[in-house]
């Protein structure tokens, strides 16, 4: 798919044609899109995830062992005791393991985000982010900027975290990733 195709040509074509090649344009859009627009893009997509998982936690929970002690009952003509209680804390549980799994990877997308920004970490930056971003983020710029030969650049920017001296991201984070 060289050029786009002109409407005669398009209007020439089967209706599966046509919608195989606005698919295929689609697809080639979206792997035209830049590296910052695909981590806030994947970053918005997480928020609302999180916000549907929290917003549904506790009903889906308790649909989920409504129904498997409706099913359990109907399966074996007798009234179960305790599956209610038991079926809804795994639910729940397993729920709440993928808000964190999710939120763990809106973290990271977040942090690469900023290292794609090339802003300053700066004191406030610490003041705002847990210790997960600040651990999450040295360890992508120690391997980001090792490997380019920043090692003191790394050095002052644990020192920085941990101590009193400030630095600002390089210009080779988008080059490195």
């Amino acid at each position: 798919m060289g050029s786009p195709m002109s409407k005669d040509v398009i209007s020439s074509w089967s209706a599966d044609m046509v919608k195989f090649y606005h698919e295929e344009c689609t697809k080639r859009v979206k792997r035209n899109v830049t590296l910052e627009e695909k981590l806030k893009t994947k970053i918005s997509d997480l928020e609302a995830e999180l916000v549907l998982l929290n917003r549904n936690l506790l009903v889906n929970a308790r649909m989920n062992a409504q129904r498997m002690v409706k099913d359990s009952e109907e399966a074996t003509g007798e009234k179960v005791n305790g599956l209610y209680d038991e079926v809804f804390y795994q639910t729940y549980k397993a729920k709440i393991l993928k808000v964190k799994d999710l939120q763990w990877e809106k973290i990271k997308s977040e942090v690469e985000w900023f290292l794609l920004s090339r802003n300053s970490f700066t004191k406030d930056m610490q003041d705002m982010w847990t210790n997960d971003m600040i651990d999450y983020y040295l360890e992508r710029y120690t391997l980001v900027f090792i490997g380019h030969g920043l090692r003191q650049t790394t050095l002052n920017l644990v020192q920085y975290v941990y101590g009193s001296v400030a630095i600002s991201s390089s210009a080779h984070y988008a080059d490195a990733v």
